[in-house]
């Protein structure tokens, strides 16, 4: 303000920006690590992809070697391997929101005896990521770690 102050939601945003940057790098690749080590399989092949890109005959040998943005593009393993670890793990498991109209969400298609459900205009709605990442309605094997769904289609 005026005097000098800053204003809490100022504030607010100022540690929403400093720590989201930081704790959602942490925590997605920790869970990729967790994830690879329960998948050894998942890690030969995200290695062998380094490797190839990296043109090293071992792992220990890319040790040092610079990682350009265009070798990143190379690997869409690597890729993938991020977003099924995200999709299981997700930086915010759910999010809220506060609605600044009315919304009406139907009824489920073939239930005759559900309404539809009215949530009226400055009601807070909460959406449930980490659910909607492990619905079986729309991921094959929802609760497994494929990396391969997000490169063959038919996963």
């Amino acid at each position: 303000g005026d005097d000098g102050t800053v204003s809490k939601d100022l504030l607010d945003e100022a540690i929403t920006l400093l720590f989201a940057g930081q704790d959602t790098s942490a925590a997605t690749l920790s869970w990729t690590l967790h994830l690879l080590s329960l998948n050894p399989e998942k890690r030969l092949r995200l290695e062998e992809e380094v490797r190839s890109v990296l043109q090293t005959g071992n792992v220990d040998d890319a040790v040092g070697k610079t990682v350009t943005k265009s070798m990143i593009s190379q690997m869409p393993y690597l890729d993938a391997v991020i977003k099924e670890s995200m999709r299981l793990y997700p930086v915010a498991p759910f999010i809220v929101r506060k609605l600044t109209t009315d919304v009406t969400i139907p009824a489920e298609s073939g239930k005759k005896k559900d309404k539809a459900t009215s949530l009226p205009a400055s009601t807070f709605a909460c959406i449930w990521i980490y659910s909607l990442h492990r619905n079986p309605k729309l991921w094959d094997r929802p609760d497994e770690f494929l990396p391969e769904r997000w490169i063959d289609s038919e996963l």
